[in-house]
Formats: structure tokens, C-alpha cells, sequence
């Protein structure tokens, strides 16, 4: 198979490629990224010493960086979706896609990854700047958001896979709450989507790897 996906189930990056190769019906090998299989690491930091990931081996060629693994899917590999669409809407499209990593998923993940620190290590300060920026994000996408049913307009695309995953983590970190109805009924149709919920359900045997204690719900 000319396409492996180093990936865990859990990882929101990882899920935001998994939808969109779900949702193409893209055929690939899963190498699973845990303890049971510490091969697949090794191989992974021999393609890329950061050892982030998800990574994409293609014919053997290393992508890396979801955004880009996306596009790379898109031209080689197309399927019956245009994750990333011509013209303006594709520009709104990109802006969308680092919104939700830049703004969403980065201030949620402060506080994750602080959670796991040594206590001595820890940065409440730069804790509460990320969580107020989170709120920011939260409060322009509402007012921002359009009326189609995905974060672009009528066709899902890249910036939804971004949105995903995004969204369904942040909202255990800092719910988004009921003076955000546009936002919540949009997080609402991403959960509810077939392949975003195949990603939201493969990574539910593992939800107590969530250092801050995953909520009873979702």
C-alpha cells in the first residue's frame, strides 16, 4: 500500500487527517503510534526528528504538517471531496483551517500540556493568557460564522477537518457555553458528521489519557 498514516487515535491532529482520508475513502496502512508498537515511532523520528505527528509516508516520501498532508491527498490522491477549493473560497478556506490550529487547538492545548508538567515546571500565567485567548477565538467564530452549515459555507472542507477536532477538545476545556449558540450548533453538525464521528469514536477507549479528566459527555 503506497500510503502509511503514523497516527493515534487520540491525537486531534491526527483525527483531522483521518477525516478527511475516511471521508475520500482513500485506502491506507494504519501505523499505529503506542506502546504495543514501538517500531512505528522509531520509523516515524527517522523521517522526522520532532518526533510530531501525524506523519504521511507516501511511496516512501515523508509529509508532514496536517495542512499540507491534506493538500498532498488532495493533488495525489484526490478523492470525491475539494478539501481546499479554488479562488476566494479557497483563501477563506485556508484562513479558516489555521484559525482553528492557531486560536483554537493551540490555546486548548496549553493548559493539556501544562496539566502534564512537573509541578514545579508548571505556568499558571501563561495558562490563563491561553485560555483567554481561547475565549476570544470562541467569541469571533460566533459572530464570524456564516450561515451555510460548515465553517466555509455548504461544502465541508479542509477548514472543517481543522474545526473537528478543535472544537470537540476545546469544548472540554472551556465550554463554549449557551451565549454561543451559532458556535455550539456548529460544533453540534461536526459531531454529528459520519467520519468526524469515526474519530470521535476510535479515540473513546482512550479517554482517560486526557490529563484534565474528559467529561461525561460526547
Amino acid at each position: 500500500m503506497s500510503l502509511q498514516l503514523f497516527a493515534h487515535p487520540f491525537s486531534s491532529y491526527c483525527q483531522k487527517v483521518l477525516i478527511a482520508l475516511w471521508a475520500d475513502g482513500t485506502p491506507f496502512e494504519y501505523r499505529m503510534l503506542d506502546q504495543e508498537h514501538p517500531e512505528n515511532m522509531e520509523e516515524l523520528e527517522r523521517h522526522w526528528p520532532f518526533k510530531l505527528f501525524p506523519l504521511l509516508l507516501d511511496h516512501g516520501r515523508p509529509v508532514v504538517e496536517t495542512t499540507c498532508i491534506i493538500e498532498h491527498l488532495q493533488i495525489h490522491h484526490p478523492g470525491p471531496n475539494v478539501w481546499i477549493p479554488e479562488g476566494e473560497l479557497g483563501r477563506k478556506v485556508r484562513f479558516l483551517d489555521r484559525f482553528f490550529d492557531l486560536y483554537v487547538m493551540n490555546n486548548m492545548s496549553c493548559p493539556v500540556f501544562n496539566a502534564i508538567r512537573p509541578e514545579d515546571q508548571r505556568d499558571p500565567y501563561g495558562v490563563e493568557q491561553a485560555m483567554g485567548r481561547l475565549r476570544t477565538a470562541y467569541d469571533w467564530l460566533e459572530v464570524n460564522l456564516g450561515d451555510g452549515p460548515w465553517a466555509a459555507g455548504a461544502q465541508f472542507t479542509l477548514a472543517d477537518c481543522a474545526a473537528a477536532p478543535s472544537l470537540f477538545y476545546a469544548d472540554w476545556v472551556e465550554e463554549i457555553g449557551p451565549r454561543r449558540p451559532k458556535l455550539v450548533a456548529y460544533r453540534g453538525r461536526l459531531l454529528a458528521h459520519p467520519t468526524v464521528a469515526r474519530a470521535v469514536d476510535e479515540g473513546r477507549p482512550y479517554r482517560s489519557f486526557f490529563p484534565l479528566g474528559a467529561p461525561d459527555r460526547d
